[in-house]
């Protein structure tokens, strides 16, 4: 019924998608404006379609593609037919093409469903795409959940033994940082009060 209107072609390791133009010229231009990311770029002046092909080997596959056409349609994200590896891909594929409103949908899902279960796949992830403010999140989570995480077989079997020791290392010193902050508090508070009664 619509196949008319298709005047999009994007070819994406070797499978064709078809779609609006003009929906994705006005939603998401960076996604067929990624000069150094297209193999291929051809319009018909003739009916003004237009084809773009993506290099192999990089970030860009079927996946992303089809989640950044469906929000551009709908401006909605399918997250439940989505992995938790998926949804953080989604989110490097979005900060490398400067889609920020796909990048802070997917972070804001990832927020919601943080859990002893969650945070080791997201954080493991997060490290390898270096996606630092999800990294940022589940630290935070980690320190206000420490006594759930801490020697979690689960975790350590999927973070490995190097990344966990780091999540350790790291909220030691945040806990020692904390009690510091503490003391300096008590301490300040000690003296406001000593100088009160010598008045």
């Amino acid at each position: 019924k619509y196949e008319q209107f298709l005047d999009l072609l994007i070819i994406v390791d070797g499978i064709r998608i078809f779609a609006l133009r003009a929906i994705v010229e006005t939603r998401c231009p960076q996604l067929i404006s990624a000069f150094t990311l297209i193999k291929k770029k051809k319009e018909k002046k003739k009916d003004s379609s237009l084809t773009i092909e993506f290099k192999e080997g990089t970030f860009i596959n079927k996946m992303i593609v089809m989640n950044i056409l469906d929000w551009s349609y709908t401006g909605v994200m399918q997250f439940e037919d989505l992995t938790i590896p998926e949804i953080q891909l989604m989110i490097y594929a979005a900060q490398q093409l400067h889609i920020d409103r796909v990048e802070w949908i997917c972070q804001q899902y990832l927020s919601t469903i943080l859990s002893v279960d969650t945070v080791f796949v997201i954080i493991k992830q997060s490290e390898e795409l270096k996606l630092k403010k999800i990294k940022d999140m589940c630290l935070r989570y980690c320190e206000n959940h420490w006594s759930e995480i801490d020697g979690n077989r689960k975790g350590i079997e999927i973070l490995g033994i190097d990344l966990f020791q780091d999540l350790t290392i790291e909220m030691s010193t945040r806990s020692a940082v904390n009690n510091n902050n503490d003391n300096s508090s008590g301490s300040d508070n000690d003296n406001e009060l000593t100088r009160t009664k010598k008045r």
